[in-house]
């Protein structure tokens, strides 16, 4: 009886220190790794960046993209931004309007009226031994202006209408010239061209106007220059 007895009290003391050790050890230690134990190797790792001034460090994923420059040769198109717009749009250039040839001139005499003069006064008639007025009209018919001045000659008692081909050879036959500086497409100008000596005999005339005589101009048209008028001539 007495050693049963001394077998419950060991039995009983095992396990009292068993639950003694149970309530004692601390609870936040259970199942965690010590301070001082390697970390695992499964765990993800980022880097720690400390910005100048800053009280805490910031972290910075390691895959943020890294930022490049790519330089490439480009053709730039200038911009034209519109008044008041509120975004700018692009104008487009045709290269091949730098490197044309400017457009051509071509003059063209329209008309030409004849008048008379008596006692210092122009009539409408033409009499013989005084002065004729020619009042010659020019247009330029071409594309573009004229690009130098270009001279006007009078040509008077031919024996028909002739073409300009034919009296730019009879230059030094010219009564009388004038001068035009420019002349811009779509602008007719008139000018007066006189035969001062007249003619001495009552009949019937030819005369001629010839515009850029000394081919100045650099027409897209010569052969049209050229206009003629027939008239007669009474006695006074």
């Amino acid at each position: 009886m007495h050693s049963y007895r001394k077998a419950f009290i060991l039995i009983a003391s095992i396990l009292l220190s068993f639950v003694l050790l149970s309530v004692v050890a601390p609870r936040n230690s259970r199942g965690l790794p010590h301070p001082q134990s390697p970390i695992p190797t499964s765990a993800a790792y980022m880097p720690i960046v400390f910005k100048e001034g800053a009280a805490q460090p910031t972290t910075i994923p390691t895959d943020t993209p890294a930022v490049t420059h790519t330089y490439t040769n480009s053709l730039y198109i200038p911009l034209a931004v519109k008044e008041g717009a509120g975004q700018s749009t692009t104008t487009s250039i045709d290269m091949s309007a730098l490197t044309s040839t400017p457009a051509p001139p071509d003059l063209v005499v329209t008309e030409i009226v004849e008048k008379g003069e008596f006692a210092g006064v122009i009539t409408d008639t033409v009499y013989a031994g005084y002065p004729i007025h020619f009042f010659v009209t020019i247009e330029n018919q071409g594309v573009g202006p004229t690009n130098s001045p270009f001279w006007i000659d009078l040509f008077v008692d031919l024996p028909g209408t002739v073409p300009a081909d034919a009296l730019y050879p009879l230059l030094y036959q010219s009564v009388d010239w004038t001068g035009i500086g420019f002349l811009s497409p779509g602008s007719p100008v008139v000018i007066h061209l006189t035969y001062s000596q007249g003619f001495p005999i009552a009949t019937n005339y030819y005369a001629c106007a010839l515009a850029d005589t000394l081919k100045t101009t650099g027409e897209l048209n010569d052969s049209n220059n050229a206009n003629c008028t027939s008239f007669s001539v009474a006695r006074p």
